[in-house]
């Protein structure tokens, strides 16, 4: 089954509300986001260049301390930012923590660090 706007609105693009972390950066440092219940969002995170790292895994976890979705990536540039999806739906307003883990070539994972991301609901 199609319907004809959703698909047409699934192909137009969108400008959406973003947020940065900085996996280097030492220390609490909370990055906030502001979107609309139900509306995805992007994060840019910035990993720092390490050879001893295959790929990273990232995990984010809702305000109760339960994983809402897991994503590995390969390492590939000295200047590892990548732009992360986040979908909106089921999010609710809190502080996530934004978990982030080196995995070198032989499968081992390191903790790089937890980062908090406030997500605010626009009313």
């Amino acid at each position: 089954v199609q319907v004809p706007h959703l698909e047409s609105a699934a192909n137009q693009p969108q400008a959406l509300p973003y947020a940065s972390v900085n996996i280097s950066t030492r220390g609490v440092v909370k990055t906030e986001v502001t979107t609309a219940r139900g509306q995805d969002f992007n994060l840019f995170v910035s990993i720092p260049p390490d050879t001893a790292y295959a790929a990273y895994t990232l995990e984010l976890h809702n305000p109760a301390g339960q994983l809402k979705w897991s994503l590995r990536i390969p390492a590939s540039s000295p200047d590892d930012t990548r732009s992360i999806h986040v979908p909106g739906a089921g999010l609710e307003q809190g502080t996530y923590q934004l978990v982030v883990k080196g995995i070198t070539a032989s499968g081992q994972s390191l903790d790089l660090g937890n980062y908090p991301v406030e997500v605010q609901l626009q009313k």
